[in-house]
């Protein structure tokens, strides 16, 4: 798998409920180039990696190829992150939770942004929070951006400033992980706080997408 464009790192922990339609939206992207899912069980209790394994062999998506790796334990996520970010083949990454959905354009958008220039490290896109119960969807505030095309190494107080500490809302070069040996910190909370932080002081460039795609 030399052509792997997106790797998306996706730690379940209990998601039988949810996984599913994680899955779904990934394979429902526009983006056609060839994806590589990497599902990392962190110990589930539940039926999670059955419910996966059902799924992956009714796929019938070949530009998407699945790797599922189960070795019993409970890790916590900064962990199972790192452990993606390890074992990826793809030239960017995607991180997702087990309950999350992208829109069907994300990839395709996202990837072509990141991909346009050298100098761009990563990028950001919006999100919005969605409530099954209620039906309700809650997007944040645009004006975060203050609608600039990209953030740069000098603005990194901007970048600090403006962008959420979520990893999920931002597709990232590995080759920009690994030359700056970002990784996740382990055996605690809040670890992708410390991840974006660390992107933020090393990126060079940084696209912004005002489009919710997550």
């Amino acid at each position: 798998m030399d052509n792997i464009k997106v790797s998306v790192i996706i730690p379940v922990f209990n998601a039988e409920e949810y996984i599913v339609e994680t899955l779904k939206s990934v394979e429902n992207q526009t983006f056609k180039k060839d994806i590589e899912v990497i599902l990392i069980n962190d110990g589930s209790e539940d039926n999670s990696v059955q419910v996966i394994n059902e799924f992956i062999a009714n796929s019938t998506k070949e530009h998407i190829h699945y790797r599922v790796y189960d070795d019993g334990e409970n890790k916590g996520q900064g962990a199972r992150r790192n452990l993606g970010i390890d074992i990826a083949t793809g030239e960017s990454i995607l991180f997702l939770d087990s309950d999350d959905f992208i829109e069907d354009q994300t990839l395709e958008i996202a990837y072509n942004r990141l991909s346009g220039t050298k100098e761009n490290d990563f990028v950001v896109f919006e999100w919005a929070y969605y409530y099954p119960e209620t039906g309700v969807t809650k997007y944040v505030n645009k004006e975060r951006y203050n609608l600039k095309l990209a953030l740069y190494r000098n603005t990194v107080e901007m970048l600090l400033a403006c962008s959420t500490y979520f990893t999920v809302n931002k597709l990232y070069k590995r080759s920009f992980l690994q030359r700056h040996h970002i990784r996740y910190g382990e055996g605690y909370i809040y670890e992708d706080f410390e991840f974006y932080v660390a992107c933020a002081l090393k990126a060079y460039r940084v696209p912004v997408i005002s489009n919710i795609l997550f």
